[in-house]
């Protein structure tokens, strides 16, 4: 056995290496799969353990609980202070909590809207680093020491153009504002890309206010402590939030799975594609190898030494195309990375796994065996004497049945390798059913349409060179008699074509659209709040800023609901079941936060708000003095369970006073007619001025909201905070340009995984010329014999590869065109179109791709001499 093993091995390599091109090429439409699939696995990997690795040190502490809607008070604190005496907790930390916004002081750039996290520097983070990334080695307490420092998450200070020594101007949107030293600079983060950390000391001197605690970092000597300690805070505190180091590590298993799956399907598309180009090479490889395989049966092999031989040749394929790919995928790896970063705002690690390299060559050579099944089996069941008589074969009942179990069991091959690699067998039946059911779909309608062009007549007399039009005719006739491998061959193209399109496109329209559609969706571009102590400046300049349009002043509060329709809050929620863990996705604390603050308008002197009511009616000038308030719409959902006629007590925590309001109506953010507008109320509690004051006068802050031109916006904004520069202002714009920036990189990001698909079409057509120069050998040397030249032969090579390619591009970028169509009118609500810029772009660009790749294919084979050729046939 070991003998026949060697001499099955000896001859394989020896066919492998007289295979020359087609060995290659064959390689290649492997590697192709195989990087898709490495560099994709190995980026999920990345995205997975930055999501779930060390997950206690990125939270900072064992228990984190989060009631930003309701501020913690000092006997919601005591509870810890319980909790650690009963020993469930080792220490805790409070966290204050407030919004605001970051800019360079010189007033240039972009600002940045950030949370505010203040922070006991001796006590924080209780595990771990905090996530520093610079400067080296630092840790909070070194970095905030000193007053007046700052430490600002990457993303933050990338938006605000600051980096570590530089000074940045912080304003907080409760009234205060500082120039401040930045001291450090944190990773992005899955908890948090738009922060900024301050100690207490530094806060109390912007703000001037005591700090609202709105987050507790807590440690417990063991796992089982966190999940009794968590149990019990959620009944303590039913309207926060209390989540554990395995909750959130279930929450983020779940979504890295998801990231995981969704790129490794992708890649499993380009490895299917390549399966593809294998199965023409074999088919092609063997069917030129008929006489050989007579000879060898003859000689007293049987179908099982073909298989063995045939077998190992393919398995050379595959390890060959595994190893390359793999190599490559490493490296493509690293920029998806950087890519996936950007998008998500998250650091992630580059890690390369020692079992997805290995998975890497192993799935090279499962593909190249499970591709390669179909002509081997057809090759080892020729008839060595229908070779040797030169009878054609042709198609019987029983070869038929074959070649469609084939088909079916290739399938099934398939399947069980994309389960093994997605860890899922219903994802993976349901990816390969579904891409499979489309390509057969695709391959027809292709099919036809080439069927379609091969029947156009080519008048001989055309406005072109005389070589030129042999060329077009040759070419039309030669797409009609291959027009299975054609049909293929189009679908990988069209694949790639369709995705870099659709991605190209929808970029360019929604990057074109967003300051567009912020500027219609948005009732006023430009904000001013302002503290007491500055109202009056803001209001005074304000009122004579040249290209005002249209100008809005309310008086906004911050407040806390304590109970509704009498009841105390925390009653409301137990009641409803409203223990807000982490598998809640936050909705009762988003609910209650719709309570937190109120915003009031001078209704007695006309001023409406600019809503669109859903329930009850809606304020007027009758309401003006009264207690009679709208409320947002969640506020109807559980566990609040609000409508009109309820009513709710809100008490302001400086101050101290409370007041109950009472529900007369429910909005709804005012539409546009494509779509809502983009929120501009500061406060979800819509109500009379007077409703703001009583809950206390001197917290009232005046927003000042503008309609102006935007021409004119940065000059208005700088104005106003040469004035006041304790009032927080800030551009609409800035909110576009932020979109335009996660945009930008998304396309970069699918542009990306779209060049994979593209990337295999290239191979399987540069795979798809050579078979065809191996096939039409003979032809070429006969129109050789007849007096064409080399560079014609090649000319009808380009030609007919260039009509090829031009039909894919353009059926793909028609469907990019229909597909854009209905995503704007259905999905975005909004007008898109196709540029005839970029269509006839992508169009140029794959047909030159592919003549260039189809020419340095075909260069060698179409400068055969004739005799060579023709003696041999």
């Amino acid at each position: 056995m070991s003998g026949r093993l060697g001499l099955w091995t000896r001859y394989s390599l020896r066919a492998l290496r007289r295979g020359g091109q087609r060995s290659v090429l064959a390689v290649f439409c492997i590697t192709v799969g195989v990087m898709a699939v490495v560099a994709l696995r190995l980026a999920g990997d990345m995205v997975s353990l930055s999501l779930t690795g060390n997950l206690r040190s990125i939270l900072g502490a064992d228990i984190t609980v989060q009631s930003n809607a309701v501020p913690l008070t000092s006997g919601d604190l005591g509870r810890f202070d319980e909790l650690r005496r009963a020993g469930l907790l080792d220490a805790y930390t409070a966290v204050g909590v407030e919004r605001g916004t970051v800019r360079r002081t010189d007033g240039t750039g972009h600002i940045a809207r950030v949370n505010v996290d203040v922070v006991d520097p001796a006590h924080y983070p209780l595990v771990g680093d905090g996530n520093l990334s610079a400067p080296a080695h630092a840790t909070f307490a070194q970095l905030l020491a000193r007053p007046g420092a700052v430490i600002l998450s990457q993303f933050t200070a990338d938006q605000a153009g600051v980096g570590v020594g530089s000074t940045a101007h912080m304003t907080l949107v409760r009234g205060g504002g500082a120039d401040l030293r930045v001291a450090g600079v944190v990773r992005n983060s899955i908890l948090e890309s738009t922060a900024a950390y301050i100690a207490p000391s530094t806060y109390g001197a912007v703000s001037g206010r005591p700090i609202s605690y709105g987050r507790v970092l807590a440690t417990t000597p063991d796992a089982a402590d966190a999940q009794t300690a968590a149990t019990r805070l959620r009944t303590a505190l039913p309207a926060s939030g209390v989540q554990t180091v395995q909750d959130a590590l279930d929450v983020n298993v779940s979504i890295s799975r998801q990231i995981s799956r969704s790129l490794q399907i992708i890649g499993l598309l380009a490895l299917l594609l390549g399966g593809i180009g294998i199965v023409n090479t074999m088919q092609v490889s063997l069917s030129r190898r008929r006489t050989e395989i007579a000879m060898l049966k003859t000689a007293g092999y049987r179908r099982r030494d073909l298989y063995a031989i045939f077998g190992i040749e393919a398995a050379g394929l595959g390890l060959g195309g595994g190893i390359i790919g793999t190599a490559l995928g490493v490296g493509i790896s690293a920029v998806v990375r950087v890519l996936v970063e950007r998008v998500f705002l998250i650091s992630i690690v580059f890690r390369i796994g020692a079992g997805t390299l290995v998975t890497g060559v192993m799935v090279g050579l499962a593909t190249a065996l499970i591709f390669g099944l179909l002509p081997i089996v057809r090759a080892a069941a020729i008839r060595p004497q229908a070779v040797l008589r030169d009878i054609p074969g042709g198609i019987t009942a029983g070869s038929a049945a074959q070649t469609a179990g084939l088909y079916a069991l290739l399938v099934v091959l398939f399947t069980t390798l994309s389960a093994g690699l997605l860890g899922s067998v219903p994802i993976a039946l349901a990816a390969v059913a579904g891409t499979v059911l489309v390509l057969a779909l695709l391959t027809g309608v292709f099919w036809v349409l080439v069927w379609l062009v091969g029947r156009i007549p080519v008048p001989e007399r055309l406005p072109l060179p005389r070589r030129l039009t042999t060329a077009l005719r040759l070419a039309v006739r030669a797409l009609g008699r291959t027009r299975g491998r054609t049909a293929i061959t189009l679908v990988a193209l069209f694949t790639g074509v369709f995705g870099i399109g659709l991605v190209l496109v929808l970029g360019q329209n929604i990057s074109a659209k967003v300051d567009q559609s912020i500027n219609r969706l948005s009732t006023y571009n430009l904000f001013a709040i302002a503290s007491p102590a500055d109202a009056a400046t803001v209001t005074r300049v304000t009122a004579s800023l040249p290209g005002v349009q249209q100008r809005r002043i309310t008086a906004d509060i911050g407040a806390v609901p304590t109970a509704l329709n009498g009841t105390p809050l925390n009653d409301v929620v137990s009641s409803a079941g409203g223990t807000t863990g982490a598998t809640d996705g936050g909705r009762p604390r988003f609910r209650i936060a719709q309570l937190s603050g109120v915003e009031g308008y001078d209704l007695g002197g006309g001023q409406r708000p600019e809503v669109d009511i859903i329930a009850g009616r809606a304020l007027t000038a009758a309401d003006a003095g009264t207690f009679n308030v709208l409320g947002r719409f969640d506020i109807a959902l559980p566990p609040l369970l609000l409508g009109a006629g309820d009513t709710a007590t809100l008490r302001q925590e400086a101050t101290g006073q409370s007041v109950t309001v009472h529900l007369v109506g429910l909005y709804a953010p005012q539409s546009t007619g494509v779509g809502p507008r983009l929120p501009t109320l500061l406060e979800p509690v819509l109500a009379d001025r007077s409703v703001a004051t009583a809950l206390g006068a001197d917290e009232v802050q005046t927003s000042v909201a503008l309609r102006i031109d935007p021409a004119r916006t940065s000059d208005a904004l700088l104005r106003i905070e040469n004035a006041a520069p304790g009032a927080t202002v800030y551009d609409v714009a800035d909110l576009g340009a932020l979109v335009k920036q996660v945009l930008g990189n998304l396309t970069a990001l699918m542009f990306a995984l779209a060049s994979l698909a593209l990337f295999a079409g290239v191979v399987i057509i540069a795979n798809t010329v050579a078979l065809a120069m191996l096939e039409r050998r003979r032809e070429m040397g006969i129109l050789k014999a007849v007096g064409h030249t080399s560079s014609s032969v090649l000319s009808m090579v380009l030609v007919e590869n260039a009509v090829v390619a031009a039909i894919g591009a353009v059926t793909g970028m028609v469907v990019v065109t229909v597909a854009t169509a209905l995503i704007g009118t259905y999905v975005l609500e909004t007008d898109l179109t196709v540029s005839a810029t970029v269509a006839a772009a992508v169009v140029a660009g794959v047909v030159a791709v592919v003549v260039l790749v189809a020419g340095l294919v075909a260069w060698g084979p179409t400068r055969v001499r004739p005799l060579e050729v023709l003696r041999y046939e």
